[in-house]
């Protein structure tokens, strides 16, 4: 029962990941973990000796904590609570010392409660694991005093008595956060598990909203491939900034190819989709969506003397210079153009392979198919068979839209 009290973290740390300000309610502990930690595989690997490494937290806990299995059981059959107004970032979490960062939480925090009627397994995790000094109705950290509270629903910690507290909701993890992606607003959410998936649900209000949208059926026959994907409409006259970065080398011969091929591209705006590896940080792809005049850039192919080769119904040449910066390849049909790293043979096993983008499990996972801003995906496969032999078969969706001047981000933990 001890090693269910890691797995605590792990949702705390998607949650706070990009605020200033949090609060955090677990509506039941062993409910939370018997519907996530159990069923959604991304958690339940995470959790295991053969997965990340948390197993060294059960070690510690059992030989820490003093209280019996029953005791334990008992706490954990409980609600939580925490509130914070400090700021975390998101690589405040991948510190490896995560009873650390759990102690971290517990410390900054303004506000703690837990709705056990039995104080003693919570002293003892409190003493034992993060080691405060108890002094009959108060804790202490180094020079402060933290009071508790006996109260009808259980135990709360109160530095600050002022703080108003989320109503209670009937979902396994819920609260609000200021600062989400460090957008500086405030955020209310809630998670659930359904179909062995946990689904976080994120909003807040909108002012104003410019974004372009997209129904997700725009790109349901479409090859896309790679493990971290990032779908969104973009200007034609913003592209080149936005992709420079990762792709096109700062000089002339590399600059005229790309603007060649962007003025043959007939949208204005079109739907894209950022493709990375997940394993190597040189594989860059931008897949455009947009009808392409191909007269054009043969034209220009013969003016400059390229070599033109072939991948079934794509063409393609190399638009970098030979000397200067990685090598990067433009591959064009009627409808699609990609700039990518990848080279020549490399592409041919994607575009040969890979099934159309409604055949793929991450698909099926997207629940706002309308009138998106963004999708985000993150394929762990693949990471987790070359990092740990695994054959897991997780990963997370993220979507991006606002309804009635409200501004929604859904993830989906699989």
């Amino acid at each position: 029962m001890k090693f269910r009290l890691s797995v605590i973290l792990i949702l705390v740390s998607v949650v706070v990941g990009y605020s200033s300000t949090t609060e955090i309610k677990i509506k039941n502990i062993k409910d939370f973990y018997n519907k996530a930690i159990n069923e959604v595989p991304l958690l339940r690997f995470i959790n295991s000796k053969e997965g990340i490494g948390y197993s060294y937290f059960l070690e510690f806990l059992n030989s820490q904590l003093t209280s019996d299995s029953t005791k334990i059981n008992a706490l954990l059959d409980n609600s939580l609570s925490i509130y914070s107004d400090k700021g975390y970032t998101y690589d405040e979490f991948l510190n490896p010392n995560y009873i650390q960062i759990l102690k971290n939480l517990i410390d900054d925090s303004n506000y703690f409660s837990v709705t056990t009627k039995d104080a003693t397994a919570l002293s003892d995790i409190l003493e034992n694991v993060f080691y405060y000094e108890r002094n009959g109705n108060e804790f202490i950290l180094e020079e402060e005093k933290i009071p508790f509270y006996k109260q009808e629903n259980g135990f709360s910690f109160k530095k600050d008595i002022s703080i108003v507290t989320t109503e209670e909701s009937t979902y396994l993890l819920y609260g609000k956060i200021h600062n989400f992606f460090k957008k500086g607003k405030e955020w209310s959410f809630y998670f659930d598990v359904n179909q062995k998936t946990l689904n976080g649900y994120f909003e807040t209000e909108r002012f104003s909203d410019n974004s372009s949208k997209f129904n997700i059926s725009d790109l349901e026959e479409e090859k896309i491939f790679g493990d971290i994907l990032d779908i969104h409409k973009i200007k034609k006259d913003k592209f080149i900034s936005y992709i420079q970065e990762f792709l096109i080398p700062h000089d002339e011969f590399s600059k005229n190819n790309f603007l060649m091929i962007l003025n043959a591209l007939d949208d204005e705006e079109f739907l894209m989709v950022d493709s990375r590896n997940i394993i190597d940080n040189n594989e860059y792809s931008f897949l455009v969506f947009s009808p392409i005049n191909l007269d054009e850039i043969e034209e220009f192919l013969n003016r400059k003397n390229l070599i033109k080769g072939q991948l079934g119904t794509f063409n393609y040449f190399k638009i970098s210079h030979d000397k200067v910066g990685y090598p990067v390849y433009v591959y064009y049909d009627n409808n699609e153009t990609i700039f990518s790293t990848l080279f020549p043979e490399d592409m041919r096993i994607y575009l040969g392979e890979v099934n159309r983008f409604k055949y793929l499990r991450t698909y099926d996972s997207i629940e706002k198919r309308e009138n998106l801003e963004r999708i985000n995906i993150i394929d762990l496969e693949r990471y987790f068979s070359n990092k740990f032999y695994s054959t897991s078969s997780s990963f997370i969706t993220l979507e991006y839209f606002t309804e009635e001047n409200k501004e929604f981000v859904n993830i989906h933990i699989k």
